[in-house]
């Protein structure tokens, strides 16, 4: 058997190759062996290319194993710096929160805490399409005015009375955004209540818009009766004239 040169043991140390592992199996390196001796090669010229063949197959398996711990190794490293600038993140919010508290807690009014700190804020929103989505875009736009408010003087009325940060319209999706802070302990109910209270006076302004129509429409009609009596009166005048004349 032909003696296995010391190449494939450095070879193992550069790839950190332990114990008694060659890197390949040894009925590998047997069995190619016995085909050279079979076709009349020497041990020489065997030990040289079996030598080889050994450092070909350990660069192959090992190298490619070795890269793919290196692999592992920096997907690590990225989950670590993700890890940390997400935890950076939540510090840098934790921080933001304490200082729209403390904005809060100095007595600011809450739509400059919001102004300032406009991630410190939830929003719940609620649609009102099934309101006034069917309307013509004038009416919608009347009924939202009065709602609204001139220069959304209503919105801001009620956004100083709940102490809340914004109330939000948006005529597109006609959709209302409430923004609530996100350290008040009732959220959810406050949010329930605001969101209540603008859906009864969107509905009383339909209603109060449909009745001024209604109103309207009867007045009109009247004036449309009165002018026809004023006619009327008017021919049957002429007709007695007449009578009266011949």
């Amino acid at each position: 058997m032909s003696i296995i040169n010391d190449e494939v043991f450095e070879n193992m140390n550069r790839l950190n190759i332990s114990g008694k592992k060659l890197g390949v199996e040894w009925s590998s390196i047997i069995e190619f062996c016995e085909q050279k001796e079979s076709i009349g090669k020497s041990n020489k010229d065997i030990s040289n290319e079996l030598t080889k063949a050994i450092i070909a197959t350990q660069n192959k398996y090992f190298e490619t194993k070795q890269k793919k711990s290196e692999k592992k190794s920096e997907k690590k490293s990225e989950k670590k710096s993700e890890k940390k600038s997400v935890e950076k993140e939540e510090k840098k919010k934790v921080s933001t929160l304490t200082l729209s508290q403390k904005m809060i807690d100095d007595g600011d009014e809450m739509w400059k805490v919001h102004q300032k700190y406009p991630d410190d804020f939830k929003s719940y929103n609620f649609s009102i399409y099934d309101m006034i989505g069917m309307m013509d875009e004038t009416k919608s736009k009347d009924i939202m005015s009065l709602v609204i408010g001139r220069g959304g003087c209503f919105f801001k009325k009620w956004t100083n009375y709940w102490h809340i940060g914004k109330i939000y319209y948006d005529k597109y999706s006609m959709t209302i955004s409430i923004f609530i802070h996100k350290n008040e302990k009732s959220k959810r109910n406050k949010g329930k209540i605001i969101k209540g209270f603008i859906i009864s006076n969107n509905q009383a302004n339909i209603d109060k818009n449909e009745f001024e129509k209604q109103k309207q429409k009867k007045t009109k009609t009247n004036k449309t009766k009165n002018t026809k009596k004023t006619k009327n009166k008017k021919k049957t005048k002429i007709k007695k004239t007449k009578t009266i004349f011949y």
